[in-house]
């Protein structure tokens, strides 16, 4: 007989970085793969967000801002 279970997925946020050397189109190919990653690994993509990293010259602390969600 066979026996059907229930698998519970696991939840996952993606989120993207978008630097100097990384534009936005670069992060989201990234993101893709991290989905179908996510996917393979037992879990899905809640929500995926795009942040933009900037170096402050002042303090030197790198600083994030969330561009807008995929």
């Amino acid at each position: 007989m066979i026996e059907k279970k229930d698998i519970t997925l696991e939840r996952a946020v993606l989120i993207g970085v978008i630097t100097k050397d990384q534009n936005e189109e670069k992060s989201k190919e990234y993101l893709d793969e991290l989905e179908f990653l996510t996917f393979t690994a037992g879990g899905y993509a809640v929500k995926r967000f795009t942040a933009v990293m900037q170096l402050n010259v002042l303090p030197k602390k790198w600083t994030c801002q969330i561009l807008k969600p995929l």
